[in-house]
């Protein structure tokens, strides 16, 4: 059963990004027509779309269907994003991270 208030969620991510539809459903690999019925709560579809739209958009899945972020949706956020990295990035990612929790670690301590 199609789901009007995702639709809506969508059309207004979609739009607060400056996405046109046609944009969009190129970037969830769906046809412009396919997102628009999904906008207007005309048709349903597959979880596997939901990411894709997600993706897409640069948001969780979360923010789609409930309209805005639950839970662990800031690790499922960071998750996606690291995704994007290859091997040796997400190396150096790390050290970054080592080296800003030692910061905020003395950061901490000098308060």
């Amino acid at each position: 059963m199609p789901d009007q208030l995702v639709g809506t969620h969508i059309q207004a991510l979609r739009m607060g990004k400056k996405l046109t539809r046609e944009a969009l459903a190129e970037k969830a690999d769906i046809s412009a027509k396919f997102l628009y019925e999904i906008e207007k709560g005309k048709k349903s579809f597959s979880v596997d779309v939901l990411r894709r739209i997600a993706n897409g958009l640069d948001v969780c899945c979360d923010e789609i269907v409930y309209g805005k972020r639950q839970g662990d949706c800031e690790y499922s956020e960071l998750i996606r994003r690291l995704e994007r990295f290859g091997e040796v990035d997400i190396q150096e990612i790390c050290i970054m991270m080592d080296a800003l929790r030692e910061v905020k670690k003395h950061q901490q301590t000098d308060e």
